[in-house]
């Protein structure tokens, strides 16, 4: 599909915000994490007393984010306003993905934040396992431009083929 140059820099604009808002989640969390293990005295327990909490929510958190967001990332693309060109349809598109992407993370590092804090007061590894877990979950929600051009592309062609007349 052609797109002007103007809408591709806008969707590598909004694939390059992505790449940048979600290490800084990661490295933000960890840094909470350092902040933690500063202040850590005894030793680290292997499952005596994990949060059962803190651990429902981050599997709440995981199911919100690998199921949910794409769902309602799907119901956003499809609904919503009328555009005329593929170029505003494109930049829509893109600018809805960016958002369920960067929410999705968010539910991500909350729960790992979390976790973090639930470590803290239990001393518990499986809260350190679990925060791990998030937070690459989170690190593979990065795009690459490729792959994100292409999630735009199939988004903008079926988005067409829905306001076609025939």
């Amino acid at each position: 599909m052609q797109l002007s140059d103007k809408t591709r820099q806008k969707i590598n604009e909004a694939c390059r915000t992505i790449q940048i808002i979600l290490p800084l989640l990661v490295i933000f969390s960890v840094i909470y994490l350092g902040v933690v293990f500063s202040a850590f005295e005894g030793p680290i327990l292997l499952n005596k007393q994990p949060q059962r909490e803190s651990l429902f929510l981050a599997g709440i958190a995981f199911f919100t984010a690998t199921v949910a967001a794409p769902y309602f990332r799907r119901s956003m693309l499809a609904g919503g306003e009328q555009h005329r060109t593929a170029d505003q349809h494109a930049v829509s598109g893109a600018r809805k993905v960016q958002y369920s992407v960067i929410a999705a993370s968010v539910v991500l590092v909350v729960a790992a934040c979390i976790n973090i804090a639930a470590f803290r007061t239990t001393k518990d590894a499986v809260n350190l396992v679990v925060v791990g877990l998030l937070l690459v979950a989170v690190l593979t929600r990065i795009p690459t431009r490729t792959a994100f051009r292409r999630l735009v592309d199939e988004t903008v062609s079926q988005r067409m083929k829905m306001d076609d007349p025939l």
